[in-house]
């Protein structure tokens, strides 16, 4: 992922991007981009908490600056795995949760709905892809979003350079 971001304050809790039905705290699978106590927080979940990886960023962001913001993630199923960078530079992180073990997917064999079919009235329960809040979540109220890349695989960290505009 990669999104270039303007916080208009420090954030104890706001959700620049996610991929999910609901908040991972209703235990729904997908990941997320989020501002924790000011600090970059990326989550990757089948069923949170008990069956994710979560790391963020040790220092906080500044605010009311435009950043560029990036996520990585090698597929290993480790809160390794996941890459957090500010301004191009792969920021030092502490893991929160370690324990991925399923797909983060949805999947109609799962028992899951197809998206493709859900009927207006139930698409608080489609799987979403939204930037700056989430349904029943605190919004990135004020804040300020531009250029979102998500990407199919691993990026470098050059590529992130590049994207950041940091060559």
């Amino acid at each position: 992922l990669s999104i270039w971001v303007k916080s208009p304050q420090p954030f104890d809790h706001v959700v620049l991007l996610h991929r999910t039905r609901a908040g991972l705290d209703a235990g729904n699978r997908g990941y997320e981009l989020t501002l924790e106590h000011g600090r970059l927080t990326g989550t990757l979940a089948h069923f949170y908490p008990g069956n994710a990886i979560r790391t963020t960023c040790k220092e906080p962001l500044a605010s009311g600056e435009w950043m560029h913001l990036a996520m990585t993630y090698d597929g290993s199923g480790k809160a390794a795995g996941i890459g957090l960078f500010v301004n191009g530079v792969r920021q030092e992180t502490e893991i929160i949760r370690d324990n991925l073990y399923k797909d983060i997917a949805y999947r109609l064999e799962w028992g899951d709905f197809d998206t493709q079919k859900v009927a207006d009235a139930e698409m608080a329960e489609a799987v979403q892809f939204q930037v700056g809040g989430r349904y029943l979540d605190t919004s990135f109220a004020g804040g300020l979003a531009d250029e979102l890349k998500v990407f199919d695989r691993e990026l470098s960290e050059p590529e992130i350079c590049e994207l950041a505009q940091k060559t």
